[in-house]
């Protein structure tokens, strides 16, 4: 946990975290297989699959991209969520032990955040460009809640989750990139707005 890289499957694809899930990688799909719902294809752009191929150099188990202390399974699904709590501790706190030294890696000035937070953050982000409500729930996997709508809508909108991924990818790209501190992020049409007015 204590390379930039452990939370990018996270980050790139809003997958839910302590989701017993297999992956597959596979021409540019990440195929997960999930207890909790149908099979899912998440549609890997390019910016995602960069960062996942840079973690699987650093892993060090030829079955698991994260694997336990003795290398015969996962971590434990919890481990995540723990091992990034565990990195957002103030300075006058003291660390427990046994764990990682690096207590304040992960601390934001904002506060703290869960791994179940780069979810939202990226469904707000997928919102945020444009993409459809009924889109971005079909790409985090959620189980509709309308029964009417979950008896008789099963369309699986392939295209329009592609293009959702691939507008995400895009902007964790730019924002990610050399020249990122020139971004500004705002919600400019509620500022035109004003202008106007």
């Amino acid at each position: 946990m204590d390379n930039p890289f452990y939370l990018l499957p996270n980050r790139g694809t809003a997958k839910r975290n302590g989701s017993t899930s297999t992956l597959r990688l596979v021409s540019g799909k990440y195929l997960l297989k999930t207890a909790k719902t149908e099979s899912l294809t998440l549609f890997i752009y390019q910016h995602a699959l960069d960062q996942f191929n840079k973690l699987v150099t650093l892993k060090k188990s030829d079955v698991w991209i994260y694997p336990n202390t003795d290398n015969t399974d996962h971590v434990c699904e919890k481990s995540i969520t723990k091992q990034v709590g565990d990195r957002q501790l103030p300075a006058y706190r003291e660390r427990m032990s046994g764990r990682s030294k690096h207590c304040d890696t992960l601390l934001l000035s904002g506060g703290k955040w869960t791994p179940h937070d780069l979810r939202r953050t990226g469904a707000t982000t997928m919102g945020n460009l444009g993409i459809r409500p009924d889109v971005i729930e079909l790409c985090l996997n959620h189980i509709e809640q309308n029964e009417m709508k979950r008896t008789y809508q099963h369309q699986k909108l392939t295209a329009e989750r592609v293009q959702a991924w691939k507008l995400l990818g895009e902007r964790l790209a730019l924002l990610t990139s050399e020249g990122a501190n020139n971004i500004v992020v705002g919600n400019f049409a509620e500022v035109t707005r004003l202008i106007i007015i």
